[in-house]
C-alpha cells in the first residue's frame, strides 16, 4: 500500500534569488509521496522558467502560471488542484528540512490527527532563531480550544502561530469544506484561512522539532510600508474575532486576539504618523482606544510595550 500523497502548494512571485533552495528543499524529503504544485502569481522576474525547470526534472511537479492575484488567490489555485490526502504549503523563499513532511504524516497516520505542526526558525542570513515555547506545549493530541490557545498566546508558545507553512491538514476538512483563502487580503489571510480550518479540526499534535525555516527578506509583502496594505490585517483581526465570537471559543482566547488586533493597530499607527496620514492615524487610534484594556492586561508583565502603545495612542500630527 502506498504511503499517502501530500499536496504542497507553493505561491511564487518575483523570488528567483530564493526559489531553487525552496524547492530542492521540497524535492529532496525523505518522504516521496508529494504532489507539489508550483503556482507562479504573474511573476516578473526569472520565476516562472525556473519552476518550468523543474517540473522538467521531477514528475511530482504540477506548474500553473496566472496573473497576480496575491498568495491567498495563488494558494487557491494549488487547492483547486489538489488530489493528495493532506494538504501542506511551504513560501516560496522558504524551506525545508529534510526529514519534515516523514515526521507530519507519521504522527498524522500514526494517531489519526486533523493537523500536525511542527517548530520553525526564523532565518536572517545566516542566522537561524529556534522558536523557543516559554511554557510546555502538549505532548499528547489536543483539541481546537488548545491549539487557538498556543496560537493566540504567542509570548508563551512561540513556536505554535498562525502560519500555514509549518503544518499539513487533513483533506477532508479543507477541500470537503470548501475553506479558501480570501483573495480580497493581501496581508492576513492566512490568519484568517487558518482560523477558519482550526475550528473544524478536533485532534491535533505539536512537534517540537524545527523543520521549517522562514526566512526574513525586507521586499516581502508582509513588510510592506504602504498603509492600505496594511490596514487589511485590521479587517482580517475584526472577521476573526467575531467568527470566534460566534463559535464560541474560550473567552480568554479571544482577549489575546484582540491584543493582537491592538498589536497591528499601534505598529500602522507608527506608520501613518511616519508618512503623515492623519485620518490613518486616528482610525488605528480609535482601534487602539477600543481594545486599550485587553493590550493592558495580556501584557502586564512588559511594561515597555504599555508604554510604547500609550505613546502611540496619545500620538498627534500638526
Amino acid at each position: 500500500m502506498l504511503n499517502p500523497k501530500i499536496s504542497v502548494i507553493v505561491p511564487v512571485y518575483n523570488t528567483e534569488k530564493y526559489l531553487e533552495k525552496c524547492v530542492e528543499s521540497i524535492i529532496n524529503q525523505t518522504y516521496e509521496n508529494l504532489e507539489i504544485i508550483l503556482v507562479d502569481d504573474g511573476s516578473t522576474d526569472g520565476s516562472g522558467a525556473i519552476i518550468d525547470g523543474f517540473a522538467q526534472r521531477d514528475g511530482r511537479i504540477i506548474v500553473v502560471h496566472k496573473e497576480n492575484g496575491g498568495a491567498g488567490s495563488a494558494r487557491n489555485s494549488g487547492l483547486d488542484m489538489a488530489t493528495g490526502s493532506y494538504i501542506g504549503f511551504v513560501d516560496s523563499d522558504d524551506w525545508l528540512e529534510c526529514g519534515m513532511y516523514q515526521a507530519l504524516v507519521d504522527a498524522m497516520e500514526d494517531e489519526l490527527l486533523d493537523m500536525v505542526i511542527c517548530n520553525y526558525s526564523i532565518d536572517l542570513g545566516e542566522v537561524h532563531q529556534t522558536m523557543k515555547n516559554r511554557k510546555c506545549v502538549s505532548e499528547d493530541v489536543f483539541d481546537t480550544q488548545q491549539l487557538l490557545r498556543y496560537v493566540f498566546q504567542r509570548d508563551d508558545y512561540k513556536g505554535v502561530t498562525a502560519y500555514v507553512v509549518n503544518k499539513i491538514f487533513r483533506r477532508e476538512l479543507v477541500i470537503n469544506e470548501g475553506i479558501r483563502f480570501d483573495g480580497k487580503y493581501l496581508i492576513g489571510e492566512d490568519v484568517l484561512w487558518f482560523s477558519k480550518v482550526s475550528l473544524k479540526c478536533k485532534r491535533i499534535r505539536y512537534i517540537d522539532e524545527m523543520f521549517y525555516h522562514y526566512v526574513q527578506r525586507g521586499e516581502s509583502m508582509v513588510h510592506s510600508q504602504e498603509l492600505e496594505k496594511q490596514t487589511q490585517r485590521i479587517e482580517v483581526y475584526l472577521k476573526v474575532i467575531n467568527l470566534f465570537e460566534m463559535s464560541e471559543v474560550d473567552a480568554k482566547t479571544i482577549v489575546y486576539v484582540k491584543r493582537f488586533l491592538a498589536y497591528h493597530a499601534m505598529n500602522i499607527a507608527k506608520l501613518a504618523y511616519g508618512q503623515g496620514h492623519i485620518k490613518e492615524l486616528k482610525y488605528m487610534q480609535q482601534i487602539m482606544d477600543q481594545y486599550k484594556a485587553e493590550y493592558i492586561m495580556t501584557n502586564e508583565e512588559y511594561p515597555d510595550r504599555v508604554r510604547e502603545f500609550l505613546t502611540v495612542l496619545n500620538r498627534e500630527l500638526a
